[in-house]
């Protein structure tokens, strides 16, 4: 079919095991203290200092994330390094920007042929850009480094 709807629960209802809920609690604070390390660079790059509030705002909608993702069948979900590397070489910086970035994979989510396209994408393509943006993460890291 041309466009699909995600089924929740497509593989059960969930099922709480003692060993696993406590597995994924430590797997998640691992995860909060990586997502605050990059709220606080993200803030840095972006020249505005972030508060108590925002960070706490920001760590919420990390594990509001994770449980939706649970919800309609995909892995947990978490920031990455990588995008603020990317806001630093765009200098984009309005979250309306990315909103509509998010509604629009939401949107692609809903047309399995279009994955055929993104899978052909050449990994050398995906390499370069990988080597840029991680370039520019760790370009950030150090500048922070030399504030210290």
């Amino acid at each position: 079919p041309l466009v699909t709807l995600v089924t929740p629960f497509y593989f059960g209802m969930p099922k709480f095991e003692l060993s696993a809920i406590i597995s994924m609690c430590i797997v998640i604070v691992i995860t909060l203290v990586e997502s605050t390390g990059m709220f606080l660079a993200l803030a840095h790059v972006v020249g505005k200092p972030i508060s108590r509030n925002e960070l706490t705002n920001g760590l919420r909608a990390d594990g509001l994330a994770t449980v939706v993702a649970g919800v309609f069948n995909t892995f947990p979900h978490t920031s990455f390094s990588q995008n603020i590397g990317l806001v630093s070489i765009t200098g984009v910086r309005s979250r309306y920007v990315a909103a509509a970035g998010g509604v629009l994979l939401i949107v692609l989510g809903l047309f399995p042929k279009l994955s055929y396209v993104v899978a052909s994408v050449p990994q050398y393509v995906l390499g370069g850009a990988g080597i840029v943006m991680f370039g520019m993460v760790a370009a950030a890291g150090i500048r922070m480094l030399g504030m210290v």
